[in-house]
């Protein structure tokens, strides 16, 4: 856990509860999975009861909307507007931050790949590896 108290510390610590989260909920989801199958092989005709829904509460820190925009826009596979709204709607992040954080993180992986296209990576690393 990083102890840095500046705005790269924030980002990361969003980003690590983000990732944690996202780990959580994908690990609820397969033993709800499991559990399902077994209610359903046992499943006798029998009324069954729903449980209750529990909605996390709405709270989201700057950490947590910047850590989606960097994770929308990394340019890598797995990454990406896709993803990262399946991400904020599994964290139930307010509908408006997480359009602008996934929006802003699209506009950074467009730059990203601009960039590539054009040739500045390959430039600067040949300005580098010159000295």
């Amino acid at each position: 856990e990083l102890k840095s108290k500046d705005e790269i510390g924030d980002v990361v610590n969003g980003f690590n509860t983000f990732a944690g989260k996202l780990q959580n909920i994908i690990g609820d989801v397969k033993t709800s999975k499991d559990e399902l199958m077994v209610a359903g092989e046992n499943l006798s005709g029998a009324p069954v009861e729903a449980a209750p829904v529990v909605k996390p509460k709405r709270k989201m820190s700057k950490g947590l909307f910047f850590a989606l925009m960097l994770f929308v826009g990394i340019p890598l596979p797995g990454t990406g507007a896709w993803t990262g709204t399946l991400g904020a709607s599994m964290l139930d992040m307010k509908f408006r931050d997480a359009v602008i954080a996934v929006m802003l993180g699209v506009l950074i992986a467009g730059i990203i790949m601009m960039l590539g296209s054009l040739g500045v990576f390959s430039g600067i690393e040949a300005i580098f590896n010159r000295g």
